[in-house]
């Protein structure tokens, strides 16, 4: 009982924390694992069989939630190390995305400042799906939040930006969107972009550098 008291423990503070990528729950099914195992040593045949049952089913979504990032599905094993090559050629960095890779682990193994308040701009994203029309409940007000926060970042003139070409994955939008452009598009973001430039790519990323006019 107390094995399958801390799953349902597990699994409720993953719900309540909105922690709801499946390796969240990987500690709630690996106690549910033990919880059946344990019911395996029943008298009856059928309690035996229908734990067994559901152990393969916590072994298989373990094995889903697991074993990609074992396996580094997205590559961010061979990424990261690219991306640290150019930020630490850098004074600082900013990452503009609506995912929290690649701020979040590069700004735990840089050795130039990262300038950006937050890992990711979540406002942007949600900006993302009411551009498109997939989520037309969203208060329009987030295309403020989005703006505003951005170019706040913006302003502090970070040597490098580091801009994610895929707007869809984090949000879950089905339809192109481009938040770089959408930013561009903004007079107040426009004044400060209009001082980067193209400096190619690293680790499947866009490079943008400040030019001498923006930096003074």
């Amino acid at each position: 009982m107390g094995f399958g008291l801390a799953a349902l423990g597990f699994e409720l503070a993953a719900i309540l924390q909105a922690k709801l990528f499946s390796y969240h729950f990987l500690p709630a099914w690996a106690f549910l694992f033990l919880f059946l195992a344990a019911l395996t040593s029943s008298n009856a045949l059928r309690a035996r069989l229908v734990a067994l049952l559901a152990m393969c089913a916590a072994s298989l979504q373990m094995y889903q939630a697991a074993v990609p990032w074992f396996r580094d599905a997205e590559h961010r094993e061979e990424a990261i190390p690219q991306l640290l090559q150019v930020i630490d050629r850098s004074r600082d960095y900013l990452v503009l995305s609506d995912y929290p890779y690649p701020a979040f682990s590069t700004a735990l193994y840089a050795g130039r400042p990262y300038l950006g308040m937050g890992g990711s701009d979540g406002a942007l994203g949600a900006v993302g799906m009411l551009e498109t029309g997939q989520d037309r409940s969203i208060n329009p007000a987030v295309k403020r939040l989005a703006i505003e926060g951005t170019v706040r970042e913006l302003s502090r003139h970070p040597d490098l930006v580091i801009v994610n070409d895929d707007w869809s994955g984090f949000a879950g939008i089905r339809t192109q969107f481009d938040g770089l452009a959408w930013l561009d598009a903004q007079p107040a973001f426009h004044r400060l972009w209009q001082h980067y430039r193209p400096a190619g790519r690293a680790g499947g990323f866009r490079l943008f550098r400040l030019t001498d006019s923006g930096s003074s």
